[in-house]
């Protein structure tokens, strides 16, 4: 890890609120206006706001010195599960303030890895170890 941890935090401050968001906006126009009057691009637009939050958990975990390969392992994992915790919040049990719950969680998700890098760094070591062990092993008796 380079440095102290605050710069970093801060980044994940900011994408953590920003992602939320995004997706409540998303979710307001669509309820606003029928499906088949949504413009074309609009169903890609989520996909869009995906690869965004992705993208930047991924810039702030390898510009704290994370491995590329752990960086975006964890920065998938941090998006799924504000994706997740979004979907249940919001569309599930209908809570109308989601985005500040889901914008907390989703910093707590991202910033934990940070602040117990050691334990992250093992963990995500050995599951791609395992993965890839695993696969060699059945490449290796075909």
């Amino acid at each position: 890890m380079r440095g102290t941890l605050l710069p970093w935090l801060a980044a994940g401050a900011v994408f953590a609120a920003l992602y939320p968001t995004l997706l409540a906006r998303l979710r307001r126009r669509e309820q606003r206006r029928p499906t088949a009057t949504l413009p074309w691009w609009f169903r890609y637009a989520r996909d869009l706001t995906n690869l965004v939050s992705g993208s930047g958990w991924c810039l702030v975990f390898w510009l704290a010195g994370w491995p590329l390969a752990l960086a975006l392992l964890w920065a998938a994992l941090a998006t799924l599960g504000a994706y997740l915790m979004d979907w249940l919040l919001s569309e599930w049990l209908a809570l109308r303030h989601s985005a500040y719950w889901v914008a907390g969680f989703t910093f707590a998700l991202g910033s934990l890895p940070l602040v117990f890098a050691a334990y992250a760094h093992a963990l995500a070591t050995d599951v791609i170890h395992a993965l890839f062990d695993h696969a060699n092993a059945r490449r290796a008796r075909f």
